[in-house]
């Protein structure tokens, strides 16, 4: 942004960042509307606890269990392991 503050062409910034003007012209409507901290990175994807199909006594039963442990490959949880997991038990998925 400092580039373009300082007079330089969007399509230069776009060709230096390697993107398209798309992108820099978001970026300089952000500066624009709310200055430097509009272009803070936010979180990204659903809040903690949000949308869980397990309960807190559901969760703990799985965290308390390795995927061998139950018949499942590898030693780490996985999304899909943990899928593979609770679609037979609680009927999810």
């Amino acid at each position: 942004m400092a580039a373009l503050v300082a007079g330089r062409d969007r399509e230069g910034v776009a060709a230096v960042f390697q993107v398209s003007l798309t992108p820099v012209e978001k970026w300089w409507a952000k500066l624009l509307a709310g200055g430097c901290g509009a272009l803070v990175a936010q979180p990204r994807g659903r809040r903690a606890g949000e949308h869980q199909l397990l309960n807190e006594v559901e969760q703990q039963a799985v965290l308390d269990h390795r995927p061998c442990d139950v018949g499942l490959a590898g030693r780490l949880w996985t999304r899909a392991g943990v899928g593979n997991l609770i679609a037979p038990l609680y009927g999810y998925g």
